[in-house]
């Protein structure tokens, strides 16, 4: 699972692996970034404010 977060607006997506090494383009789950578990933070990416995810 990939968790990513805007720290501008703290919002975060959360993105599940499919089969191989492809990941959807649709996140499993959108939400407040302080509406995550504590297990998923620190986040393992983050949202550039046009939307491009980097993977940290």
């Amino acid at each position: 699972m990939m968790t990513v977060a805007n720290p501008a607006t703290l919002v975060a997506q959360q993105y599940v692996q499919e089969g191989g090494a492809s990941w959807p383009v649709t996140p499993a789950w959108t939400g407040r970034a302080t509406d995550l578990d504590e297990s998923n933070l620190p986040w393992n990416a983050r949202m550039t404010p046009d939307g491009t995810i980097i993977v940290l």
